[in-house]
């Protein structure tokens, strides 16, 4: 990733808490471990920051990788601790822990501050070896990550532009379709949620964008938070379209709701419509 991350304040967190590391344990779903860390991968990871750097422990499976993408001072593979030999003998727990324990002595760590979502098992796990573990409360990387750089800026702008085509799509799908029989009608099949859904998933993945959960929404289930709509669209009712891609590079999410309709909601409708206008 073309990020150049400022972890100051981190580390100024641990110089005044005297800890002497920070720990996460994740996969890249986690996004203070992605941001930390510059590095994707399935399966759970540990980054360690210290005084000196940025440090990550990594399956075998992910170590070419992680050294040539990862933004960290340096990459371990799980095999320099026996890892496996560690699982064999004490069950997948403790040899984990045992592992764990082994990287942080190599980097003279016997404190650290975890974030709060740490594997509380894993916490346990190192305290019973001697380490102090406490935790991080305020969420620090999220501030950080909370300002962002002028690259980032461009990622999420790349993101919304991915969206706006989507929503333009469904826009499209709505506004040429025919009411026949009381529903919408679009090149002779009926024009329904999840048909409107496959078009502005099919459109993002065009752009670069994947997400799993769009929201296309006709009517009474419009007014249900995150129902994400089903059956035949219908004119003359309000249709609630949710569209919150991420790209499926850098990570970086947009977020677009619109309400169209085709043909009169109503007058309530319209009195909905002016006081959202109104309150923004």
């Amino acid at each position: 990733m073309n990020l150049d991350v400022d972890l100051s304040a981190l580390r100024e967190f641990l110089e005044a808490e005297a800890p002497d590391g920070y720990l996460i344990d994740d996969d890249t779903s986690d996004s203070d471990q992605r941001y930390v860390s510059g590095f994707t991968a399935p399966d759970p990871f540990q980054t360690l920051v210290t005084a000196d750097g940025v440090h990550l422990l990594v399956s075998g499976l992910e170590y070419g990788r992680a050294n040539a993408e990862a933004s960290v001072d340096s990459v371990t593979r799980r095999a320099a601790y026996e890892y496996q030999q560690l699982v064999a003998e004490y069950g997948r727990y403790e040899g984990k822990i045992r592992m764990l324990a082994a990287f942080l002595e190599d980097h003279d760590v016997d404190s650290i501050a975890v974030p709060r979502n740490f594997p509380t098992g894993t916490a346990d796990g190192l305290r019973e070896h001697g380490f102090a573990v406490t935790v991080e409360r305020e969420g620090i990387v999220t501030e950080i990550r909370a300002t962002k750089t002028e690259w980032e800026v461009d990622q999420i702008r790349a993101s919304q532009r991915a969206n706006e085509a989507a929503m333009a799509r469904a826009e499209e799908l709505i506004a040429t379709a025919e009411v026949e029989d009381g529903v919408l009608v679009h090149d002779g099949d009926v024009l329904t949620s999840e048909r409107v859904t496959e078009e502005i998933e099919v459109t993002l993945l065009r752009h670069g964008c994947a997400l799993d959960e769009t929201i296309v929404a006709c009517g009474a289930d419009g007014a249900d938070p995150h129902d994400r709509g089903s059956g035949p669209l219908e004119p003359d009712e309000l249709i609630v379209i949710d569209i919150f891609p991420r790209d499926k590079e850098t990570g970086y999410f947009a977020d677009m709701t619109r309400t169209f309709a085709r043909g009169d909601p109503g007058e309530e409708a319209r009195r909905r419509y002016e006081v959202t206008r109104e309150a923004y």
